[in-house]
């Protein structure tokens, strides 16, 4: 009989301290404006959450767990749930990001990283043996973001097919041949 009783006190302890309470809430900035995409984190489990683009998250925890709050440009919240069934958090604004400047990819070996733009050197021998007949076409091929723009035949403009690079217009594109 004690064992039975020891058993039943055990199991009854390991019940209450693995019950999980569904925690509800809004996450909002300074100005009352939902924020969607906030990441909601159980602390040290991999339990956690995003809010819908209402601002609006349900996760499952446990009750003397801690709730942490990040999400980018904003300074992270963490939050007892100590049993609450209902969390709304107002983040306050944190670290702002700095202007984020992208010139190019870069892609070795043909590719010069020692200068501040892209650049790329093609040999001869890579742009014929790409079986095209025509120069443009050969470095269309090999270079995946250079387009030739393909005109009307008509008057004089049948000359000109201009190049571009990343849909940059031909003014902003230079082809060195040596």
């Amino acid at each position: 009989m004690k064992k039975f009783t020891l058993i039943l006190i055990v199991l009854a302890t390991g019940l209450s301290f693995s019950q999980q309470t569904t925690v509800t809430g809004v996450v909002s900035d300074a100005d009352g404006a939902p924020l969607p995409g906030v990441n909601i984190i159980e602390k040290g489990t991999k339990n956690g959450s995003t809010t819908d683009f209402d601002g609006k998250y349900t996760i499952e925890a446990n009750p003397e767990s801690i709730l942490v709050y990040s999400y980018i440009g904003f300074a992270a919240q963490e939050i007892a749930v100590k049993s609450k069934s209902v969390i709304n958090i107002t983040l306050a604004s944190g670290a702002q990001l700095e202007e984020i400047v992208l010139v190019g990819s870069r892609a070795l070996p043909r590719s010069n990283t020692t200068s501040s733009l892209p650049v790329d050197v093609l040999p001869a021998k890579e742009l014929a043996s790409t079986g095209q007949i025509t120069f443009d076409k050969a470095l269309q091929y090999r270079i995946p973001s250079f387009n030739t723009v393909q005109t009307p035949v008509n008057d004089a403009t049948s000359l000109l097919d201009p190049y571009e690079i990343r849909n940059m217009g031909p003014n902003r594109t230079l082809i060195l041949m040596a």
